[in-house]
């Protein structure tokens, strides 16, 4: 632990460095064929082109610059055509901004061939797919950025299919904000089949049909800020399903734009099998829980976690893994509480479910509680005769275990 009382940041395992090159700062990233391009934060650095097909001698090939009060922080590249995004930055003034798009058959000089311009701060995030960008554009009449998708089948005259924006947004439609100032505004869409998942900050996020591209409709919309003091960032839904369903990735940005100072930014798997109802994995008591068909001993008061996909019996193994594997990060990244807790969530799992690794689960929640001043009878339960008994909810109080969430 650092002496400020935060984790140490640089923690990495099984990674080397092969190569360096120095930028002035980077925002988004993009690798294709060889090369990389990077989207930088402060004016006058716009864009960065890479030849990284040597990873161990990186090769600057190309870099754009952007005028005084614009920044171009996020970039996208498909084939020949690069995008990059202009939004106002640190500035009084109102220069131009929007979205323009690059010639790069040439990766040394590439070449402007259009710009998307917008009304207002310009565009922030976005998505492209090589012949749709998915944008969040400042629109005139409008408060705070909206959804907007551009086809680039000519990616020299960029044109608009359609928008999509939370209620509330349309001043000049006669709408009415609910939301102070922007808190409620698009961060980026992302899209999945005829599907755009939008996260739209202190607003949640979106579930948009878009099979036909030009008449999106509403699917569903959830938000929960507050309670969860930070905003929505990233909508990531995941390709393949776990047990049969579909997830979504979201998480929040930690920003000065907080509703409190109490809690941190979070990241939260949405089950949205049933769309028009998307679901973060319920929190669960483990008391509550079976977790081998019968009253488990493992129960525990007042422990809280997701625990939902625990119910597949073929997927304890593995979520016992997991959990192992997250206590070790907990551990090198100094929170060893958190460590002593997911090593003991693993050492639960594979007792109920018969594991060969029981014992060893129990060795490393021993070894982790050490370090805590935790002895290994104060994490015994009472009365248990061996070493590989679960826990009962009297000895997590005793053992000074904290409630989920995690410490951070």
């Amino acid at each position: 632990m650092a002496a400020n009382g935060k984790p140490p940041v640089g923690v990495s395992e099984n990674i080397k460095q092969i190569g360096r090159t120095d930028l002035p700062g980077g925002g988004s990233v993009v690798v294709e064929n060889g090369y990389a391009y990077v989207g930088h934060i402060d004016p006058p650095d716009g864009t960065s082109v890479i030849d990284v097909q040597d990873p161990k001698n990186p090769k600057v090939v190309a870099q754009l610059e952007v005028p005084e009060g614009i920044h171009s922080h996020k970039v996208r590249v498909s084939g020949d055509v690069m995008l990059i995004n202009y939004e106002r930055y640190k500035t009084k003034k109102e220069p131009q901004a929007g979205l323009k798009v690059f010639d790069i058959s040439n990766k040394s000089k590439p070449r402007e061939i259009a710009f998307y311009k917008t009304h207002g701060k310009g565009v922030h995030r976005f998505t492209f797919d090589g012949r749709y960008a998915y944008i969040s554009p400042t629109l005139e009449g409008y408060v705070g950025n909206i959804a907007m998708i551009l086809d680039l089948k000519n990616p020299e005259k960029p044109e608009e299919v359609c928008r999509w924006w939370m209620p509330g947004q349309w001043l000049a439609g006669g709408e009415k904000p609910t939301w102070h100032g922007t808190d409620h505004r698009c961060h980026h869409p992302i899209r999945r089949g005829d599907r755009l998942y939008i996260s739209y900050w202190h607003g949640g996020f979106a579930i948009v049909d878009i099979s036909d591209m030009s008449k999106p409709k509403t699917v569903s919309m959830l938000d929960w800020s507050p309670p969860y003091p930070c905003p929505t960032h990233t909508t990531l839904p995941m390709l393949n399903k776990i047990m049969e369903r579909d997830f979504m990735i979201v998480t929040d940005e930690e920003v000065g734009e907080k509703l409190n100072e109490t809690h941190n930014a979070f990241l939260c798997v949405v089950d949205i099998t049933t769309e028009t109802l998307p679901l973060p994995p319920p929190l669960h008591n483990l008391a509550s829980v079976d977790l081998n068909e019968g009253n488990c001993p493992a129960a525990r008061k007042g422990l809280q976690r997701p625990l939902e996909i625990l119910r597949a019996v073929s997927d304890r193994a593995g979520e016992a893994a997991t959990f192992y594997q997250l206590g070790r990060v907990a551990g090198k990244t100094g929170r060893k509480a958190g460590e002593v807790q997911l090593l003991g969530l693993c050492f639960l799992i594979d007792q109920a479910i018969g594991h060969g690794d029981t014992p060893d689960d129990w060795k490393a929640v021993v070894q982790a509680a050490s370090q805590l001043g935790y002895s290994d009878d104060r994490l015994k339960a009472e009365g248990c005769k061996h070493r590989n008994a679960a826990l009962s909810s009297h000895d997590l109080q005793l053992a000074g275990w904290p409630a989920w969430p995690l410490p951070s």
